[in-house]
């Protein structure tokens, strides 16, 4: 079964109302692979904590679990789907202060990291840490991120781009960070 972490990002873009710089091209692969979640073999990964989940917290606060976009029906399959771990997997997180983890690696070359975005890698190495694979972290375009690739390869997270440029070719898989040129 294969396992992904999904950045918001994925999940508003596919709306593209919410992202109108967005390439046609990213909109359609974010929502291919937001059917592909709800329709194929793959489990979802959040966190879980006893706050509850931070990632879906921030899901449900970006998109309206009423709304029949693409990114409000994932939401709301997630959210009916919570319990089932044939769909949805949770990792467990501790939350040291606002948007930071314990899970989070400590590691000088991410301090500059966004601290909004650590929850993924927190869950991305808690998911190693826990289960001895890796559940790759999709990403649509956020290239903030690409600075940080190889630092976030040293403990065992993986950042897949979706759409590598407002040019992106709709048909090739995903960008995987692990690899080097």
């Amino acid at each position: 079964m294969t396992r992904k972490i999904l950045d918001t990002n994925v999940i508003i873009q596919a709306d593209g109302s919410q992202s109108p710089q967005t390439a046609a091209q990213c909109i359609e692969l974010c929502r291919r692979l937001l059917f592909q979640c709800t329709t194929d073999n793959f489990q979802i990964v959040i966190d879980a904590g006893p706050h509850g989940s931070d990632i879906l917290a921030e899901y449900q606060n970006k998109l309206s679990y009423y709304g029949g976009s693409y990114g409000e029906m994932f939401v709301r399959w997630l959210l009916n789907n919570l319990g089932d771990e044939k769909h949805v997997f949770q990792v467990p997180l501790t939350r040291t202060e606002e948007d930071t983890y314990q899970e989070f690696p400590d590691d000088p070359d991410l301090r500059k990291f966004d601290p909004r975005d650590r929850k993924w890698i927190a869950a991305g190495a808690a998911h190693y840490l826990y289960e001895g694979k890796i559940a790759p972290i999709v990403q649509s375009a956020d290239v903030k991120w690409r600075a940080f690739v190889a630092t976030f390869a040293k403990y065992h997270v993986q950042v897949d781009f979706l759409c590598e440029s407002a040019d992106s070719d709709p048909v090739k898989p995903p960008v995987k960070s692990r690899k080097r040129n």
